[in-house]
């Protein structure tokens, strides 16, 4: 059956909200690969038209929650998770102006504060909901996360989840990292564990694909579990 016959009432308008700045080509590939045609993307950042001053006022102070994004020319930049949620908000409103029926995230942080007009879809809590739908409480998990200020709330938030975290990677998640496959391969602890989950909306559909050239177990990428979420109730 065609990927359009699937999505119940074509040309569905959904908007992708970048974390820093639009457009995402990649990202957008990577669903247009599941949905096919049936759905008409729009894409606005949350740091989509401000200054370099303006961003390098996002940086992330003592004590705040650190997000890795990317600009529009490719540039890495590290925003304040709590401070960039009134920018989410606004990215959102704009797609609703062009007319989006719901809105995604591109983040696995916790954005379930964000106010909208539409639904928001979180990665955070498909991603959570997909690995519990899929894994037993207790079961050893290595967990992938793009930044190392990241490590210690992504252990206890996996532990809190009910999940034995064996390892935490740090991976770059923009782009092929020959060094995590290598990793991945070598270490026993890894191999020992019952999957790898890519804590990062930034880990692609490429990279889950690599990953299992050298890990035959589960790969949770919130991208991938976003895209067929979508598929299905849409």
């Amino acid at each position: 059956m065609a990927k359009e016959a699937l999505l119940r009432g074509a040309n569905k308008r959904i908007a992708l909200i970048p974390i820093g700045q639009s457009p995402r080509p990649e990202v957008a590939a990577d669903f247009k690969s599941l949905w096919g045609s049936a759905v008409d993307i729009l894409e606005s950042g949350a740091l989509d038209g401000l200054s370099a001053a303006e961003i390098n006022g996002l940086r992330p102070r003592s004590g705040e929650a650190e997000l890795i994004t990317r600009l529009a020319d490719g540039q890495i930049v590290y925003v304040s998770h709590q401070r960039l949620i009134p920018y989410v908000e606004k990215a959102i409103a704009r797609t609703v102006q062009q007319g989006a029926e719901l809105a995604m995230v591109l983040c696995t942080g916790d954005f379930s504060p964000v106010k909208a007009e539409v639904p928001v879809l979180e990665p955070n809590r498909v991603l959570a909901g997909g690995v519990a739908g899929v894994l037993p409480a207790g079961t050893a998990v290595t967990v992938l996360i793009p930044t190392e200020s990241q490590r210690e709330e992504a252990c206890a938030r996996w532990s809190e989840r009910g999940f034995k975290v064996d390892r935490v990677l740090v991976a770059a998640p923009f782009g092929k990292d020959d060094t995590l496959i290598e990793m991945i391969k070598n270490d026993p602890v890894i191999q020992a564990s019952a999957a790898i989950i890519g804590d990062c909306f930034g880990f692609d559909l490429h990279c889950r694909e690599l990953i299992s050239r050298v890990y035959p177990k589960q790969i949770f990428i919130p991208r991938l579990l976003m895209g067929h979420l979508l598929l299905a109730v849409l």
